[in-house]
């Protein structure tokens, strides 16, 4: 039997595992596509991140000026709160984004202009993180349902606080004069 080199008996690499050497991939010029859900991102459900949300993202490995450049494709779909009902919304996202791995906050400074600088170490990138980062950046200030929902809360605010008698006009502020006079 032919004795074979540690190179040859060595298990292979998970390639779905997490970190990544990106100094190797970025010389090939890879391209690493990942999906993930709600489960794999930790910190999207301290933003408000409900289940059913799903990400695809795609990486291109690349030596850019300054560092390893990764370019990302994000495309997904995000559960949120509705925040006119309260409802869960789904909302289509998605992004592109220029980065550059640098080593520190002073290589940071040198990094190109149109291209976003990351601290991390080049040879072991945690690509979910990076996934997470671009999904934050791409979640809406406020998030809603289309214009049907703001009927619907408008019907029910009113089955709930109810229509004001007929002729009896309201005047929240009708006391105001009185309170500021007596001060």
């Amino acid at each position: 039997m032919p004795k074979l080199d540690p190179y040859h008996t060595r298990p292979m690499p998970d390639t779905l595992g997490e970190p990544v050497d990106a100094i190797v991939l970025a010389g090939r010029e890879a391209v690493v596509e990942r999906s993930y859900d709600l489960a794999s991102l930790p910190r999207a459900g301290l933003a408000g991140v409900l289940p059913g949300t799903g990400i695809s993202v795609r990486f291109r490995f690349s030596r850019a000026d300054g560092g390893i450049g990764v370019d990302t494709k994000l495309d997904g779909q995000v559960v949120l709160t509705c925040q006119r009902c309260l409802r869960p919304v789904a909302v289509p996202i998605s992004g592109d984004s220029a980065l550059v791995l640098v080593a520190d906050d002073a290589a940071a400074e040198q990094v190109p202009e149109g291209r976003e600088p990351v601290v991390a170490e080049a040879n072991q990138v945690d690509l979910s993180w990076l996934a997470e980062e671009e999904m934050l950046l791409a979640l809406p200030l406020v998030p809603l349902h289309d214009e049907a929902c703001s009927a619907a809360v408008e019907s029910e605010a009113v089955a709930v606080v109810g229509e004001p008698p007929e002729g009896k006009r309201q005047r929240p502020f009708e006391n105001l004069r009185d309170l500021l006079k007596k001060q």
